[in-house]
Formats: structure tokens, sequence, C-alpha cells
């Protein structure tokens, strides 16, 4: 479809560039498209998926503590496209091809292929997409299935709980990558292994992911749910998440995470669904850790397995049960972070 696409704005500058008449449309049309097909193709590099309900909740929720440091190229190709965007408003003063006939059924021709660039572009398959995914759900669908969880429980066992930013079973397997994560493949030979799961619709980045793990609903941008981004006031005020469960049963819960819990409310959701101690970056730069241990979104995996590995034993001595909840970072995308203990680390592989 690209090249389709190339195609069209090339059909549509020829278009421009054939008549005087109503040029000005047409230049104004083609720099919206093409400005719009800029803005996606940033949003493209920043999500990895296009404009899709990430998009939609990040523009609405807290963006303090992005690592924008890391789309600084992107940025940059944005601003370059953007400026390119322009080339049709100055394209109107080249009169050398422009006929004064048949206007009007040239500016007719020029719309009807802007509006199928535009059907041949990510953009309408984007939008389609997000009204599916902002339309709100069906609560009659929904409430049979959900289950609030009454019954006390009869041996409490600690929790730790790690989220591997970016992880998939992809580097997992040996055959395409060998030697690659030997530990967890031990330790996922020893116990118990659950695959086969797919996230929802509403599941697929780092907050919405904490949200339907500990919740067990989707975290939607469609006004008028009871889940949605638009209630961050309160958030998910309607559900019940095992941070809550757990509280109730004498649970203490922490969360410990390197990044800023600002960010895309992370912090509010854990304090408000039963977590005691929401240890972020601000937490980390109290505990005089060296620059070198920081990256653009805050500390690097081995401080901060580190640190989790201390609060479990200080948690473990007091004998009372407890969550212990970490999520990494480094391996985020674009190209990940290494840490000062893996500089010299090469991984060799086809």
């Amino acid at each position: 479809m690209l090249w389709i696409l190339l195609l069209s704005l090339l059909l549509l500058a020829w278009l421009l560039l054939a008549s005087r008449t109503w040029v000005w449309w047409k230049a104004g049309l083609m720099s919206l498209l093409m400005l719009a097909l800029s803005a996606w193709w940033l949003i493209d590099k920043l999500s990895g998926d296009g404009l899709n309900a990430a998009t939609l909740y990040h523009l609405g929720a807290d963006m303090e503590g992005a690592g924008i440091a890391d789309f600084k190229r992107y940025i940059a190709g944005f601003i370059v496209l953007a400026l390119v965007s322009l080339l049709p408003l100055a394209m109107t003063r080249i009169r050398r091809w422009q006929r004064s006939g048949h206007g009007g059924a040239i500016f007719g021709g020029f719309v009807v292929v802007w509006f199928g660039a535009i059907l041949v572009s990510p953009l309408y398959h984007d939008g389609q997409r997000l009204y599916q995914q902002m339309r709100p759900v069906d609560y009659s669908m929904v409430a049979p299935e959900y289950r609030v969880p009454q019954q006390p429980l009869r041996k409490p066992r600690n929790i730790v709980w790690i989220y591997g930013e970016s992880l998939e079973r992809t580097y997992l397997d040996e055959a395409t990558f060998p030697g690659l994560m030997p530990n967890l493949n031990r330790l996922a030979a020893q116990s118990l292994d659950v695959r086969g799961l797919a996230s929802a619709e509403g599941g697929g980045w780092t907050i919405a992911g904490l949200v339907s793990s500990m919740c067990g609903v989707p975290l939607t941008t469609a006004q008028g749910d009871e889940n949605s981004m638009g209630r961050m006031g309160s958030f998910l005020p309607e559900a019940v998440c095992l941070g809550d469960y757990l509280k109730q049963q004498g649970y203490t819960n922490h969360y410990l995470g390197g990044a800023n819990g600002q960010f895309a409310g992370k912090g509010q959701f854990l304090a408000t669904h039963g977590f005691d101690a929401v240890d972020d970056l601000a937490w980390f730069k109290q505990q005089k850790i060296a620059r070198a241990h920081f990256s653009t979104w805050g500390v690097h995996d081995d401080v901060l397995l580190d640190k989790a590995y201390d609060r479990f034993m200080q948690l473990s001595r007091k004998g009372e049960p407890f969550m212990l909840t970490t999520l990494t970072m480094d391996t985020h995308h674009p190209a990940g972070h290494l840490p000062v203990a893996c500089k010299r680390t090469r991984y060799q592989s086809d």
C-alpha cells in the first residue's frame, strides 16, 4: 500500500500544478494530508503500533517522566517532514504548467485522489481501529464474568511479582536466541509456566498491562466507561484489584520502579488500590546512587533489582505476609539501556 500512497501524492502534486483554479484550497488540503502522515510516522515510532488506544491514553494522562531523549532523532525527523509538508503551499507560485481551463474538473479529480490517498494510508486503518476501541463496553455482557474474591486465604504466602518491560517468549527461544536467557529458561522448567495468554484490547502498554493483570479488566479509553482514562481523578474506582484483596487479607503491598511514578499515572493507580509503599525514581534519587546508574527513563535494572532484593529480605524478616512488585525498564523500546554492570557484556548470535 505504501507505493500506492506515494503514487497518490505524486498525482496530487501534478493536479495541484495543472490548474490555477482553487489552487490554495488544493495546496492546503495536500499540506494537511502530508502533515497528518508526518504526525502518524512520529506516533508510530513512539508507540510501535501506529495511532492506537495507548496514544490516546498518554495524551490524556500525565507525561511527566517520559524518556523523550530516546526519541530525539524521530522528533527531528518529524520536524523535517513537517517542513516538507509545507512545500505544496510554496508550489502555488509555480505557474509554468498551470492552465486556466478545466479548473473545476481538475479540482474534482484532486479531491477524489485526496480521499483515495487517505483510504490507502494508515490514517484510515488506525481511525477505524480507534473507533472500535473507543466504543464503550457493554457492561451487561462483562458483569456476569466479573467475580470479586470474597473467601479468606487459608495459607497466606509472600508474593514477588516482577514485570519484565517489553520481554516476550521470543527471547526465551533457544533456536532463535541460544543462551540469551538461560536462568529464566531454567526457572520456567522448574515452575508452573503458563503459556498461550494474549492481551485483551486495552492491555498492551505498560500501565494497561499493570491494570489488566492486577484488576482483570482492560484500561479503556472510551468516554462513559467506568474504567476509562476520564476517571483519572479516582483511578479505576469500580475495580477490585489484587492489591485491594491482599490488603483485606492482612498483606502489606510494596512497589519499586525505576521510572517516574507519575508517568501514565502508575503511582496513582497503585496507591489507590492497596499499595502501602510506591517507591519510584524520586525514592531512588534519595538513595545517593551514582549518576552513571540512571538512564533518561530512570534507574537501571541492576540497581533496581538489588534494592528489590534488599526490600524482600527486610520484609521477610518481619514474618508478615507481603506482596513485593517491581517493574524493570532497561529493555524499553526502541533500543534499551545498558546498565554499568553490562557494559562489557557482548552477546553473539545470528
